[in-house]
């Protein structure tokens, strides 16, 4: 299996046509059951170190992963394309429960779901219906493409990889990221000279933050090819200027995903800055969720922001919080998870469901 490499609401490189990661504004319940409009407040729970070792006996029970396993898989049919798409990347932990879903999300009419579905399949090793994946190299959507092509390689079908040099190098914001993503991931290191040209060759009259985010992407690419000098760029975005949030956000999830030890102390400071240095939820959260990506033991500001924000208001903030204690795979945070499977927000039950595998797989149950 590969590493777990989609990240459908922070990886900014695929539009799910007419969608948001904040879900949509109906009142919705994978477990099909009246839900109340303002979620309930949980219970703070002592996540330190000390506490997590009195603590490794608690792990989710087979009907408790049977549950959020449902759950996902009610999530991976809905109408809302983010909500498949993040119901998919949710199973990862389970191939088996995942397998029928991405033989359905195959032909999706959602670009975005299905590309997702391409990389779930390659990332937990689904090539039993590889055959279905081939006609896919002829998708209207290059960025499926180029995901068959990754599908294809992981399941060691040869496949002519020639085609992402021009999607590399397109004039569509959303086709290059994607091919410049796959092709870092596909780890072949003669695309370096592709990558820095497609750089060199700029967007256009794109947003500029639009560019800046497509070259975090291609930085992440060059240092996956063994071009270990683009980490700098990620780690100075950072620091990006608070209105270029979405950067430093962007940042996290790469140096967590590369293995960057050495951006911990940055990432600490983002998370426990105070004052007029102090960085949005948003920013802290990831910053949070990346030092524990990294295996860092977590301080008492990390885990009381997470368990603060497992609280909050705010949809897509508590789905971050629940997400952030499914990585830190401690039986502790099983209690805080479960509380959120029937949180009112479709959004944080997947994000619930997701962390309570995860949180068995850390497990090994």
């Amino acid at each position: 299996m590969r590493p777990n490499t989609v990240r459908p609401c922070l990886m900014l490189v695929l539009a799910l046509a007419a969608t948001g990661c904040a879900g949509g504004a109906e009142d919705w319940s994978t477990k099909g059951q009246s839900i109340q409009k303002t979620p309930p407040p949980i219970e703070q729970v002592d996540l330190r170190p000390e506490s997590r070792q009195q603590a490794w006996s608690q792990i989710p029970t087979h009907k408790e992963q049977a549950s959020a396993i449902d759950l996902l898989q009610q999530a991976a049919i809905d109408q809302r394309p983010i909500l498949r798409a993040n119901a998919l990347e949710g199973l990862l932990p389970s191939p088996s429960s995942l397998e029928p879903l991405v033989r359905r999300s195959l032909v999706d009419p959602n670009r975005g779901v299905r590309f997702i579905a391409l990389m779930c399949m390659a990332d937990a090793g689904l090539c039993e219906d590889i055959r279905l994946v081939e006609p896919m190299l002829e998708d209207p959507s290059m960025s499926v493409q180029a995901a068959a092509i990754y599908c294809l390689d992981a399941c060691d079908i040869p496949v002519d990889p020639s085609r992402l040099a021009s999607f590399a190098l397109s004039d569509e914001p959303e086709v290059r990221s994607n091919a410049i993503t796959i092709l870092g991931l596909l780890g072949n290191p003669s695309a370096v000279g592709l990558v820095e040209a497609s750089i060199a060759q700029g967007l256009g009259q794109i947003n500029p933050e639009r560019v800046k985010l497509f070259e975090l992407q291609a930085s992440a690419a060059l240092v996956r090819l063994g071009e270990v000098e683009g980490l700098e760029p990620i780690r100075a975005a950072l620091f990006a200027p608070m209105e270029q949030g979405e950067l430093t956000v962007l940042a996290c999830q790469l140096l967590a995903e590369l293995g960057d030890l050495q951006a911990q102390p940055m990432l600490e400071r983002l998370v426990e800055a105070e004052g007029k240095v102090a960085r949005p939820i948003e920013i802290r959260l990831a910053a949070a969720d990346s030092l524990i990506r990294l295996g860092a033991q977590p301080g008492e500001p990390t885990m009381q922001l997470i368990q603060e924000s497992a609280n909050s208001d705010i949809d897509s903030i508590r789905a971050q919080a629940i997400l952030a204690l499914g990585h830190l795979g401690s039986a502790r945070a099983l209690d805080l998870v479960q509380a959120r499977l029937d949180d009112p927000s479709p959004l944080v039950q997947i994000a619930a469901a997701s962390a309570m595998l995860n949180i068995s797989s850390s497990s090994g149950s």
